[in-house]
């Protein structure tokens, strides 16, 4: 469930671009995350709010370990609703393998990455927009296992060039 600090930046990153600001002026990212107290692992992502349909862009994931032992980035599934309308073309670090999750109706891209106390890891996806929509989906980081998930919603606006 997305926290109440998400849905503000949301909504103000939505309200500047309905506003006709750019982007590049607004800077108004979708940042988004979520804390698990018990573990010490605490997680967030980035993805820009508005972007040109055909247009190269980034979106990041960041996993933190803020707790006593070793974590590991197992994986990060992306809707198949997102995908749809976004192209990925790769992500660093690379994945070392994806799939399609049927039953999720998502693409998982599974990463094997350790997380030293006190470390943080940023995954960036680099990605190509599809036509003008509004592309949203799920996003899931899953630490320590495939079924120990962070659950979000990602969304960008997908805008005429």
């Amino acid at each position: 469930m997305r926290s109440y600090r998400c849905w503000i930046r949301l909504a103000l990153a939505t309200a500047l671009t309905a506003c006709g600001h750019s982007l590049a002026l607004a800077t108004a990212l979708t940042a988004c995350g979520h804390n698990d107290t018990k573990s010490g692992i605490r997680v967030s992502f980035e993805a820009p709010a508005e972007v040109a349909s055909g247009a190269a862009f980034e979106f990041l994931a960041h996993v933190y370990n803020e707790g006593q032992t070793t974590a590991e980035l197992d994986s990060i599934d992306i809707g198949d609703s997102y995908l749809e309308h976004v192209r990925l073309t790769a992500s660093e670090p690379p994945w070392t393998e994806h799939y399609h999750v049927s039953i999720k109706n998502t693409e998982s891209h599974s990463y094997g990455l350790k997380i030293e106390p006190g470390g943080h890891l940023v995954v960036r996806f680099a990605a190509i927009a599809g036509d003008p929509v509004v592309a949203t989906g799920d996003f899931d980081i899953c630490v320590n296992s495939a079924v120990n998930c962070f659950f979000e919603r990602i969304e960008t606006r997908i805008v005429a060039p």
